[in-house]
């Protein structure tokens, strides 16, 4: 499935993931999410951790693909995993707590660049279990 906001960027859900294409970039795709084992997952570089206006370190969600996740599939969280360095390893949330409890900053766009943030500290952790 493919949607075009009125910047003309596209939004692709895929088998594996969700994937933003940017009009100003043709030629590549940024994976939002990703489908794995099962789960949702996002991938969060240290560098890629925002400070919000409270100070509190946060992440930001794509918010169309959050309200897509959420009217097209069954999932009901969104499991992230920190790169290396980042004392969090893995942290799971809920989709609906991110949408009611998220915070917009202003500076973003409105179409599908709008990010949602979430602090880090209302999120829980999440221990990998082990397959046999």
């Amino acid at each position: 499935m493919n949607t075009i906001d009125n910047d003309g960027n596209k939004l692709h859900l895929a088998n594996d993931g969700i994937y933003l294409q940017l009009k100003s970039d043709s030629m590549r795709y940024l994976e939002i999410f990703s489908f794995r084992n099962g789960m949702i997952q996002k991938y969060v570089k240290k560098t890629n951790i925002m400070n919000t206006v409270h100070g509190t370190p946060s992440v930001g969600f794509n918010y169309n693909a959050l309200k897509l996740i959420r009217n097209r599939t069954k999932h009901s969280k969104i499991y992230i995993k920190f790169s290396k360095g980042v004392k969090e390893n893995t942290k799971e949330v809920y989709i609906d707590e991110i949408l009611e409890d998220g915070s917009f900053l202003k500076f973003l766009k409105q179409g599908f660049e709008l990010q949602i943030f979430f602090p880090i500290n209302k999120m829980k952790d999440y221990k990998w279990k082990k397959r046999t």
